[in-house]
């Protein structure tokens, strides 16, 4: 499958974890370079990463990788400003993106290509992950959806839409509601 880009959330100043969490290492890598792997690894198509807070060492971290690199100096409005700073960048030819952040470390290569086939051959051209009894990211949203995206505002990211659109696929994501927001969820995913 090509022609789908993967869109990782980075620009956060993880204002609650005291700490850039993109920058937390779990056994030898960090926790953006791994999201970065494994998206790279679906090969799905381009890998757009959105920075703004301590964009300089985050994208220090990303050499070597085959991704682009997108800053948002918007990043203080919330999490709709990267969704948007990383739907400009898609490439035309893309015909859908899945959005994931860089802490969920139950996410892998083959969760990211089943939600990417599963929007492309629906109607609703959405598919998101199942966790904690709801639909969220990473999620898949085919073409048809970009106008609606960047139309979000607000911390609230594309849950909402997830949520209203008719027919969304909801593909389970075991451990999926685990992140790193507090310094308990760091100590909890055996982070550094």
């Amino acid at each position: 499958m090509s022609g789908i880009a993967v869109i990782i959330l980075a620009a956060g100043s993880s204002s609650r974890l005291g700490k850039p969490k993109q920058l937390l290492t779990s056994g030898s890598t960090t926790l953006i370079r791994t999201a970065c792997l494994t998206a790279i690894e679906a090969a799905l198509g381009p890998v757009i990463v959105v920075v703004g807070s301590g964009a300089k060492p985050i994208a220090r971290e990303l050499r070597g990788l085959t991704v682009r690199t997108v800053v948002n100096d918007r990043w203080y409005e919330g999490m709709a400003s990267s969704i948007r700073s990383g739907i400009a960048k898609v490439p035309a030819a893309c015909v859908a993106c899945v959005i994931m952040t860089c802490d969920q470390p139950a996410v892998t290569s083959a969760h990211l290509r089943s939600l990417a086939a599963a929007a492309v051959a629906s109607d609703a051209g959405i598919a998101a992950s199942h966790y904690a009894g709801t639909g969220g990211v990473p999620a898949c949203f085919s073409r048809d959806h970009f106008a609606q995206l960047l139309l979000l505002t607000g911390d609230h990211g594309a849950k909402a839409m997830i949520q209203r659109t008719a027919g969304t696929i909801l593909i389970d994501l075991p451990a999926g509601e685990q992140d790193v927001d507090r310094p308990a969820d760091a100590s909890g995913l055996d982070l550094h």
